[in-house]
Parts: C-alpha cells; sequence; structure tokens
C-alpha cells in the first residue's frame, strides 16, 4: 500500500465552497476523487482530503476538519527546497489536537492582524494626502497596501516564474 501524496495547504485559504486550493508542484499529477493529505507546515497539522477538482495548476481539496491532526512528518520550505523534519510524535487525545490546531489557527490570524495595527499607524502618522493628489490613486494605493498586508503571500508568489 503506497502512502497517500501530501499537498501543502493554507489553513485560511478556502474557496467560497469550502474547498482548499492546494498547489501542484511541477510534474505532480492528481485526478478527481483521489485521496491526499492536506498538510500546513507553518502550524504542523494534516488531514486526509479529496480533490474535488483541478484548476489553474491548483487542486480543489475537500479536507477532512475533523481527522486533522498533529503532522509527525512536518516539512518545511526553505528557498525552493523542501526539507522533511522529524517531529517527536506524541500521543495526543483529541482534545489537546484539538487545541494545537486552533492554537496554530490563533498564530496565523495574531499575524494578519499585526500587519494590519502595524499598516494603520504608516496610515495615520503619514496623515492625509497630499494637496493635488487625485484621491482615487491614493485611496487605490492604499488598498493595494491593506491587501498586501492581510494576504502577503499572494503578492509574493504572484512574480515567481
Amino acid at each position: 500500500m503506497t502512502k497517500p501524496l501530501r499537498l501543502e495547504i493554507d489553513l485560511n485559504d478556502r474557496t467560497p465552497d469550502n474547498l482548499v486550493p492546494a498547489h501542484l508542484p511541477d510534474g505532480v499529477t492528481v485526478q478527481p476523487g483521489q485521496q491526499v493529505v492536506a498538510y500546513e507546515p507553518e502550524d504542523q497539522v494534516a488531514a486526509p482530503a479529496v480533490v474535488r477538482c483541478l484548476a489553474l495548476g491548483q487542486a480543489l481539496l475537500d479536507v477532512n476538519w475533523n481527522a486533522m491532526r498533529d503532522d509527525a512528518s512536518s516539512r518545511h520550505i526553505v528557498g525552493h527546497a523542501t526539507i522533511g523534519i522529524d517531529v517527536a510524535a506524541t500521543q495526543a487525545t483529541g482534545l489537546e489536537q484539538t487545541a494545537r490546531v486552533f492554537a496554530g489557527l490563533h498564530r496565523s490570524a495574531e499575524a494578519d492582524v499585526s500587519r494590519v495595527i502595524d499598516l494603520y499607524e504608516r496610515w495615520v502618522k503619514a496623515g492625509p494626502p497630499p494637496l493635488g493628489t487625485s484621491i482615487s490613486r491614493w485611496w487605490d494605493a492604499r488598498l493595494v497596501e491593506l491587501h498586501d498586508a492581510i494576504l502577503p503571500a499572494a503578492h509574493e508568489t504572484g512574480g515567481q516564474s
């Protein structure tokens, strides 16, 4: 029996249908209905998932959130290389696992809120737009900054080939 394919996800990234996009590395192919393991290296959790559809180099996964657990074979990304790190597996109860998942989600949300607060403080310090500046362009620039503060990974990966 072969191990199911592992696909990296972001716990905070979901479609309106509650599907989670997972980038497909070069040379990796999946089919709708295929069983995979969705893992989140930042929070070191993993859960079984089913590929529902494929779109634009991504697999949209239906993740079994109730089966999420600590990921004993957590992977960390360094540059373009994936390095496997053995993490001591613990025999945690369901309640402990749930607490760890929520703690990971909290850390991720806390980082988002911190970036938005820092942006707000910069805006207050900068004051209103200079006279003669187009309000529309000034506001558009602020919206781009806000978007990048909330979803920094989307902007960082957009320029990479």
